[in-house]
């Protein structure tokens, strides 16, 4: 794997670790704001949270 397919896959692994763990403070707010996450998402090559959702969904 060179560092690119390296990098790529990092990337991945930390946008499922976000969405995975969207934790909320004691009011029911999200901790990192929606849109950046979703654009994290993107950024990675997910169909945006949906997307990233359902893949985690099919991991379990």
């Amino acid at each position: 794997m060179n560092d690119t397919e390296l990098a790529w896959q990092q990337l991945r692994e930390l946008v499922f670790d976000v969405v995975a763990d969207m934790s909320h403070d004691g009011e029911g707010n999200a901790v990192v704001p929606f849109g950046h996450i979703e654009c994290l998402c993107r950024l990675a090559g997910f169909a945006g949270v949906d997307g990233v959702v359902h893949r985690l969904q099919g991991m379990q």
